[in-house]
């Protein structure tokens, strides 16, 4: 299974170009590692440097980072079953990335569990120098 499909990529590069306005985008892919608890929320694509994506990054307990991310970071381990990266096919965004990240930065991993983030959407401020708003 491919990390990223043709329309994602697109709208990656499109939120990219559009991250200068201060836009609170919707994450646009979930990336796992299904034998950790590393995940990755991205929203955006550098529409400078195609290999960077930026988004939400948990590598478990306590570890999370906001950021960009280099596309080579995430396919090193593709030959090897345990380090492998996977895309998320049932992933459904319900909120903006500020929500995700504020949450995340609450409990100290990255959650899609409704409720969390349902009260998080209502007291999230986006962190500096993301261009959320």
């Amino acid at each position: 299974m491919n990390l990223f499909t043709h329309t994602d990529i697109e709208r990656l590069y499109f939120n990219g170009l559009r991250s200068e306005t201060g836009k609170d985008h919707f994450p646009v892919v979930k990336l796992f590692r299904p034998n950790s608890n590393d995940i990755w929320l991205f929203s955006e694509l550098n529409p400078n440097n195609t290999l960077m994506f930026l988004g939400l990054s948990g590598k478990g307990l306590g570890s999370l980072y906001v950021g960009y991310t280099d596309y080579r970071e995430l396919i090193s381990g593709k030959n090897d079953p345990a380090n492998r990266v996977m895309r998320d096919p049932h992933f459904s965004p319900r909120h903006r990335m500020s929500v995700y990240i504020s949450a995340a930065m609450s409990l100290g991993f990255v959650t899609e569990l409704e409720p969390v983030l349902q009260r998080h959407s209502r007291i999230s401020r986006s962190p500096p120098g993301f261009g959320l708003n």
